[in-house]
């Protein structure tokens, strides 16, 4: 028996087509509660359209938030494990702050996630299946792609100043020319330099010619590299790639997370969400020496490009966790004792967040045992915490 779905609302004729569309290529239906424990999107602020959502203190004395967005629900809760790669969708309520009316709405959102060990063949199906998507709207619509290899293997080839790098990629997702040749200049980029940079905003279009464009602006093998990947992609869109656009001056976020000790744990729980909400995601795991050592292979199964050090040197790099800082990340999240803390504050050149490790005295923020001096005075990592800010923390740089 076949629906007759012109009984149905547009919207609702979507969402049953979608639906249909995403269970015939073997994703699931994700459930999730309507509320999550607010900690969630304190430690996300990061990814949420806006940091406001409604709060409530739930009947066992945790403050829980109500839902305003479902991707983070599911990388919390789907845990693939080494090597499998998770594929779902969802269609849930969520509730967010409206722009026109001032107050909170409750909004539909629709998508689907793949989580995991996600290869080409993976990414090339998910791209298909938003073609798709767009394609069930009726209306006319592209899709844009990118790849964040091309951009960092030109910032690399350029010799950009570790400092300089967030700054550049601000403006190339503003797509402010004027401002990003001045800033390419104070960066001690040459004329050259500066206008290869500019140049990426002009490197858009339909997938075929932009590609062809790209190819002839090389100066390194991870371009070369990150272009193979994409016409791989183009080919096995096929037809599809016709409504798909390439646009090589998006600039995505990569974060680099620093673990050190019994602060590795939950960075690999971090790890998790940030891959699945689509970031290139680098991971540094400090230990005194080589016996020490766990988690590096459960991180490279997730897909993070993962760096050791030890302080002995007895395994991977000699040093700390701030010796091997790449150079393109674009957000840091640590977490370790108080000493590593402060040396990744000094060391990092962007906005980050802190997880501290601290012995605390009574536990319910009365001794104030467990204090850290901050721009609006101390606050304590019981109750406050124990997440930070790097911008709020008054440390010496």
């Amino acid at each position: 028996m076949e629906l007759d779905l012109t009984r149905f609302s547009p919207a609702e004729r979507c969402t049953l087509q979608l639906r249909a569309l995403y269970e015939q290529a073997g994703y699931r239906k994700f459930r999730c509660a309507r509320f999550e424990e607010y900690s969630l999107y304190q430690q996300n602020q990061k990814f949420l359209s806006d940091a406001q959502v409604i709060t409530f203190t739930d009947l066992d004395g945790k403050l829980r938030a109500i839902r305003p967005d479902v991707t983070l629900s599911i990388a919390k809760n789907a845990q693939p494990a080494p090597g499998e790669c998770k594929r779902y969708y969802y269609t849930e309520q969520v509730c967010r702050p409206s722009r026109e009316s001032h107050t909170f709405a409750e909004i539909s959102q629709m998508g689907l996630e793949c989580i995991g060990a996600v290869d080409a063949d993976r990414q090339a199906e998910v791209v298909r299946l938003a073609v798709d998507s767009l394609a069930s709207l009726g209306t006319r619509t592209f899709l844009e792609v990118s790849h964040m290899g091309y951009l960092t293997g030109l910032l690399d080839a350029l010799g950009v100043d570790a400092a300089a790098r967030p700054r550049l990629l601000e403006l190339l997702r503003d797509k402010n020319a004027h401002e990003l040749r001045q800033a390419a200049l104070s960066a001690g980029l040459d004329e050259e330099g500066a206008a290869a940079l500019c140049g990426l905003l002009s490197l858009h279009g339909p997938f075929d010619t932009a590609l062809a464009q790209a190819r002839t602006r090389c100066r390194c093998q991870a371009q070369s590299d990150a272009l193979d990947e994409l016409e791989a992609l183009y080919k096995d869109l096929g037809a599809d790639a016709a409504t798909v656009r390439l646009d090589l001056s998006l600039a995505g976020d990569r974060p680099v997370l620093l673990g050190g000790g019994v602060g590795v744990p939950p960075m690999y729980n971090l790890a998790k969400k940030l891959i699945a909400m689509g970031k290139e995601v680098s991971v540094i795991l400090g230990f005194n020496t080589a016996s020490e050592i766990f988690y590096e292979q459960e991180f490279k199964a997730l897909g993070c490009k993962t760096y050791v050090t030890t302080v002995d040197g007895s395994y991977g790099k000699k040093g700390f966790v701030t010796d091997a800082l790449p150079e393109n990340y674009t957000y840091f999240y640590t977490c370790g004792p108080e000493p590593m803390l402060k040396a990744v504050y000094r060391a990092t050149t962007t906005s980050g967040q802190m997880s501290f490790e601290e012995r605390m005295g009574c536990g319910f923020g009365a001794c104030m045992g467990c204090s850290c001096k901050t721009l609006t005075g101390y606050k304590r990592i019981c109750k406050d915490g124990p997440v930070m800010k790097k911008e709020e923390i008054l440390w010496q740089a």
